[in-house]
């Protein structure tokens, strides 16, 4: 089941009708001046609005915020790319221990990139641990101004 919010906009609906740009979030977009999020099309979004006009806007739930944060971290170093990552590291370590500076330089630089990039997911991780725990959550969570 996915969660449909409605939110106060933070910009105008005039000059955003739609999120677009390399921060898009699908599936949300600006309805008669509300932000509306779980939609897949415009005339969706519609729906949900009048769906929910009756109900009390509650705000976001932990759970949107954790898919923001997977989206950021997956923005930082995909999937495969992790396991990958996690795979040259243990191969590493196999074969010439457990000390990085034993590596060879060029396991040592791509040991390092990794770790500026685990650097990163754990800033988005803190991020989000910390809209989780507002009460009431930000409704622009997904604001680049609430992450790193």
């Amino acid at each position: 089941m996915t969660h449909s919010t409605v939110s106060e906009p933070q910009l105008p609906p005039e000059r955003f009708p739609r999120y677009t740009g390399p921060d898009a979030h699908p599936g949300q977009f600006w309805v008669e001046g509300r932000l509306v999020a779980g939609a897949t099309t415009e005339a969706q979004a519609r729906a949900i609005l009048e769906s929910l006009s009756d109900t009390p806007d509650t705000g976001p739930m932990a759970t949107e915020v954790k898919r923001e944060a997977e989206r950021r971290i997956l923005a930082v170093m995909s999937e495969h790319r992790q396991r990958n990552t996690l795979a040259a590291g243990l191969q590493a370590t196999l074969a010439h221990g457990p000390d990085p500076a034993d590596w060879p330089d060029d396991l040592r630089s791509r040991h390092a990139a990794a770790m500026a990039d685990w650097a990163r997911i754990e800033a988005i991780r803190a991020a989000s641990n910390v809209l989780e725990a507002m009460d009431p959550i930000p409704a622009d969570f997904f604001d680049g101004r609430h992450w790193p």
